[in-house]
């Protein structure tokens, strides 16, 4: 057992990485009231995203070091966000493009991604950095012939901007006439998808956590020279000197429901094997 090696293209925030993942797993994660510790109200709802819009939304820019405020809804109508960060564009597009190349997952997904975007911005870029430079040297001319235009009685000090009063201070609160927008951009990647069961989709961890798993599947039993349970799986990935498992919450929580419905699952099968030996009768008594 072991975890693919996680390339720097997946050093994302956790909301950069929901923007990626082509599975969403909604959940209630909690404080305790004491102890500090954490806990998960309810089920955990594996809803299948599009990420194709997100992605045709976010602007493109080749500024790494850029952010953008971005809201996580899950009906664009509700007024409640429900995660709410800023997140780097250019972070989340080349990592997008790192699971394009090397995951099957993500290239049967059917997301199309324009390559000519990278010449695009950097031929922008261009041009904006050229016309600063002419008006840095237009402004470098002017600013030469009024230096020599200046007469002896030059004074640094303006008297029409001088003011007086209280408004010298910065302890009175000027109100704003028009108050700045929101300009975080919203999206609700879940809205009008069907939720799908945690055992009827057996990528879903791998697509809902693609910067743990890098957009890999576990070996299947099949390819193993010894079958391993689920519940020694998640035991190792927890215990592992790679933390990336043990620091995920939601990783965690998902690996917890997912071992209590294998539980009710196995156990229910075995009543119903038990109760098939007793006739009809046996069967509709348990139910």
């Amino acid at each position: 057992m072991g975890f693919p090696q996680k390339p720097k293209e997946l050093n994302l925030y956790p909301l950069e990485e929901r923007l990626l993942s082509l599975r969403i797993p909604f959940m209630q994660i909690r404080q305790l009231p004491r102890g500090g510790q954490l806990s998960v109200k309810g089920n955990v709802v594996n809803v299948p995203v599009e990420v194709q819009p997100t992605i045709n939304s976010l602007p493109h820019t080749i500024e790494k070091s850029g952010t953008i405020s971005v809201k996580l809804k899950k009906k664009l109508v509700f007024k409640k966000c429900d995660f709410s960060e800023n997140v780097r564009p250019f972070a989340v597009i080349c990592a997008l493009h790192y699971l394009m190349r090397t995951s099957d997952l993500y290239k049967s997904s059917g997301i199309e991604i324009n390559d000519g975007w990278i010449t695009e911005i950097a031929k922008l870029n261009e041009e904006e950095t050229q016309n600063q430079n002419n008006n840095t040297e237009q402004e470098d001319v002017d600013d030469q012939n009024d230096t020599d235009e200046v007469s002896d009685h030059f004074s640094e000090v303006d008297e029409n901007e001088t003011q007086v009063g209280n408004t010298d201070t910065l302890l009175d609160y000027i109100p704003d006439d028009n108050p700045p927008c929101d300009t975080s951009l919203i999206f609700a990647p879940g809205e009008g998808q069907r939720p799908i069961s945690l055992y009827s989709d057996p990528d879903a961890e791998y697509l809902s956590f693609p910067t743990i798993f890098c957009g890999q599947r576990r070996p299947d039993n099949k390819d193993r020279s010894v079958s391993v349970h689920y519940t020694d799986i998640v035991k190792w990935e927890l215990r592992s000197m790679d933390r990336r498992v043990a620091q995920s919450v939601p990783n965690i929580f998902f690996k917890l429901k997912k071992i209590q419905l294998k539980n009710i699952s196995d156990k229910v099968n075995l009543a119903l094997r038990r109760c098939q030996s007793e006739g009809k009768n046996g069967q509709q008594k348990m139910y």
